[in-house]
């Protein structure tokens, strides 16, 4: 039986949980769930392509992940992170598709494949936000 002191607290628990910023979405690896989830969502899809041996894609994946970034293009964009540190036939695809040659690489995307903005060197935390910000306004255009 809950009594008012432990009422008070049952309640106290409950709110912090619900009032608790949610944890940002995990990043998806697969390309053709990533697009579909954003078309359901409609939302555009940020496509972080990254290789476990460039010092500077890992930087970006870093600083993607930190949670005043996420939280920039959470309401926007379902994250996508596709690894391209084997050189084979898919990671050359990826790149031709996406047009990009050069790591870090991250690409925002709308589901029909208009680019809304792209990155290829390393940001710093005001220039990446400000990228986000924009591909952001671009879709509310």
């Amino acid at each position: 039986m809950l009594t008012s002191p432990n009422l008070a607290v049952a309640f106290v628990i409950a709110a912090a949980v619900a009032c608790s910023p949610r944890a940002p979405e995990p990043w998806l690896t697969d390309e053709p769930t990533a697009f579909a989830l954003a078309r359901h969502e409609r939302k555009a899809v940020l496509i972080d392509l990254f290789a476990t041996w460039s010092v500077s894609s890992v930087a970006l994946s870093e600083l993607l992940d930190t949670p005043g970034i996420r939280a920039a293009f959470g309401a926007d964009f379902v994250p996508l992170r596709l690894d391209v540190s084997v050189d084979d036939e898919r990671v050359d695809e990826l790149r031709a598709r996406y047009r990009t040659q050069t790591l870090p690489a991250l690409v925002l995307v709308e589901t029909d494949g208009d680019v809304l903005a792209r990155v290829e060197f390393l940001p710093d935390r005001a220039e990446l936000a400000a990228t986000i910000a924009e591909a952001a306004r671009r879709r509310a255009r």
